[in-house]
């Protein structure tokens, strides 16, 4: 499981940086409080969407597949799929106009898309890594490679 937790760490820092790298691109060069403050938000949403969202639908997605292949499978679904929910609430938030600008919405969802990507790939090679050590007991019920 630490594995998985420096998986996730890693993760958000990678959708950190893309959203720090895409306003420095495009919009204007981040300050301090864009990096606090868009590093708080993204953590303090990141830590349920990795623990409700991205794990239990890879592990739902390993038992069904019987395995972690095809390994594109993992980080399109943790990238895309399971990130529905907060392209969703965010593009219903800007809808509001009650909270961050539009431009910042569109950043907040390219961090979560680096975030799902990033980690579905770290769920692969983590598979990878424990069924080659034995620590993975065989996937009851999935598909016969």
């Amino acid at each position: 499981m630490l594995k998985l937790f420096i998986v996730a760490a890693l993760s958000w820092l990678a959708g950190l940086a893309t959203i720090l790298s895409w306003s420095y691109i495009f919009v204007e060069t981040p300050s301090r409080a864009d990096v606090f403050g868009f590093g708080t938000l993204t953590l303090i949403t990141a830590v349920p969407i990795f623990a409700l969202l991205y794990l239990p639908g890879l592990f739902w997605l390993r038992r069904r597949l019987g395995g972690c292949r095809p390994a594109a499978f993992f980080p399109l679904a943790s990238g895309v799929l399971l990130n529905l929910p907060v392209v969703a609430l965010s593009l219903f938030m800007a809808r509001l106009k009650a909270s961050m600008a539009v431009g910042e919405h569109t950043l907040f969802i390219a961090g979560f898309v680096v975030m799902g990507l990033t980690f579905g790939l770290g769920f692969v090679w983590y598979c990878r890594a424990s069924t080659m050590r034995g620590a993975l007991p065989a996937v009851a019920g999935g598909a016969q490679p």
